[in-house]
């Protein structure tokens, strides 16, 4: 389950994570660009560009999406090495020392992070390097599979 310390939603229908009345994903701004929706179970998401959208809004959203994973997937039993040193590095790059006490603002930390990352192609910290460019080569593998799954469909993504 995503990490949060104020859920609004029901588990019917999912939740936002919330801080404070901000959505989980929104810089602190008045304008809201976007927002990350964990779906019951934490498996499934939404990712929402809104009006104030921007460049960055995408990527400072799936910084969200990446940190749920990356703390799912080296949580599992038999969990791949890397993974658990990569969780092991954000979490000590937060100061934290388990992926229980994530909390929104960490995440907002680790999205900030992020942009910050690809705008100026470095690191926040010495121990994330590696964990950001493994997370850089995946986005690119994935934007290159979307990209050709378009331009062999007839539909346009996103429509049925």
């Amino acid at each position: 389950q995503p990490s949060t310390q104020d859920d609004k939603g029901t588990e019917g229908d999912g939740f936002d994570m919330f801080l404070g009345g901000e959505t989980l994903g929104l810089e602190h701004e008045p304008k809201k660009r976007g927002k990350i929706r964990f779906r019951p179970g934490g498996r499934e998401f939404e990712i929402s560009l809104l009006d104030g959208a921007d460049m960055s809004t995408f990527q400072h959203e799936s910084a969200h999406f990446f940190l749920e994973v990356i703390r799912d997937l080296a949580g599992q039993e038999g969990a791949d090495p890397g993974l658990r040193a990569d969780l092991d590095a954000l979490l000590e790059w937060s100061g934290l020392e388990s992926a229980d006490q994530i909390t929104t603002e960490h995440h907002e930390q680790l999205a900030r992070g992020w942009e910050a990352f690809l705008m100026e192609e470095r690191a926040p910290g010495p121990q994330l390097v590696g964990v950001f460019a493994r997370f850089q080569r995946w986005l690119v593998a994935l934007y290159r599979e979307l990209a050709g799954s378009m331009s062999r469909s007839p539909t346009r993504f996103g429509t049925s």
